[in-house]
């Protein structure tokens, strides 16, 4: 009934599992206005707010009740958009990640049961829901809307008026400066958009442009990036036994290759590739060299420690060598097929790839200069 006010209706209507899996998207977008649009939220709100309802849908044909339904929905979309906040602030107390993923186990076991047995109170509980998410959605949109409003009105960028050339000036051509950040590899840009023409280095240095020999993107590793940001839980990868923890020394002054990576660690995985990821915040005391991790162990939180200019992991996949390098540790394959793989469920392992080109350089563990890549 209209008459029956918004109070009925948020009894009634369960819209809380949607609410609260868009504040998750929100809340993010909020905490990054200066560095995302509104087209770049649109997608992962889209899913969010689809996976919730396609969940609370299930649930609801399973149980027989809508509302029931959406109580176990939200307490497993909580749990799913909250472990990644809260895991690397718990981690750091002691709490690992079995304790805590027993807690949300805990928390939405609670909501079945509640759903189950207190049908009376339901009603109650799905107004509670409703008003809490729809604050916390307007608390987000009360952070956004002024913002892209104040972005929206903004003038356009003025550019200085054109300058002409005299006549008498040389007609030799004058001097150009090109400054790409982190400009991709031949090799990346085939891999990625299929180009196999391209000799983007050539075609510069040919036209008289220095290319500078150290740019960080031409060896092969991938940088992950969470949304949590700095503190996000880092897992092992695989299972097998720390090879290296390295402490953060990298000084920008000097800009030591072999230090960029601040707090790392490698890893030799029972399939004996040497796994290596860096830049963390936080390396858990329990990794040591020797120790025996077990995929999905604590290894630490992200960070932005060494040359990293925003938290993320950056991540490698070699072979070990018999002595000590860093040029190799840090990366030789690309590794965005298997984490794809890994993700979806899969378990395309990197060692064919690996022996492959170590096969085509046989010498890059005795040198950088043995490598098919820069210092860098």
């Amino acid at each position: 009934m209209l008459t029956d006010g918004p109070g009925a209706f948020l009894r009634r209507i369960p819209l809380h599992p949607l609410l609260f899996a868009a504040y998750a998207v929100l809340f993010l977008y909020s905490a990054n206005l200066d560095r995302v649009l509104p087209v770049d939220a649109i997608a992962p709100l889209a899913r969010a707010v689809a996976a919730a309802a396609g969940l609370t849908c299930v649930l609801a044909l399973l149980i027989r009740d809508v509302r029931k339904g959406a109580i176990i929905a939200t307490a497993i979309v909580v749990a799913y958009f909250g472990f990644g906040h809260v895991a690397g602030f718990l981690a750091g107390r002691g709490i690992g990640d079995a304790a805590q993923l027993g807690a949300w186990a805990a928390i939405v076991i609670a909501a079945l049961v509640f759903a189950v047995r207190g049908t009376a109170r339901v009603p109650q509980a799905t107004f509670g829901l409703n008003l809490v998410a729809v604050v916390l959605v307007g608390v987000a949109l009360a952070t956004i809307l002024p913002y892209e409003i104040s972005r929206a009105g903004r003038g356009p960028i003025s550019h200085a008026p054109a300058v002409r050339a005299g006549t008498d000036v040389a007609t030799e051509r004058d001097i150009y400066f090109l400054v790409f950040d982190r400009y991709g590899s031949a090799d990346a840009i085939e891999r990625r958009f299929d180009i196999t023409d391209n000799d983007l280095y050539g075609w510069l240095v040919a036209r008289g442009f220095q290319v500078p020999a150290h740019s960080h993107a031409n060896y092969r590793a991938t940088d992950i990036f969470s949304s949590a940001g700095c503190g996000t839980a880092l897992l092992a990868p695989v299972t097998g036994t720390v090879d290296e923890v390295i402490t953060n020394t990298w000084d920008p002054n000097v800009d030591d290759p072999a230090t960029r990576g601040g707090n790392a660690v490698s890893i030799i995985g029972d399939d004996g590739v040497r796994y290596y990821l860096a830049h963390f915040q936080l390396i858990d005391p329990a990794i040591t060299p020797g120790a025996r991790v077990v995929a999905g162990d604590h290894l630490g939180e992200m960070g932005d420690t060494g040359r990293a200019s925003a938290c993320h992991v950056h991540f490698g996949l070699s072979l070990p060598c018999p002595n000590p390098e860093w040029w190799v540790r840090r990366g030789v394959i690309w590794p965005d097929q298997y984490l794809t793989s890994w993700r979806d469920a899969g378990n395309m392992s990197p060692l064919d790839e690996l022996q492959a080109w170590f096969a085509e350089y046989p010498q890059a563990c005795t040198s950088v200069e043995s490598t098919p890549y820069p210092v860098g």
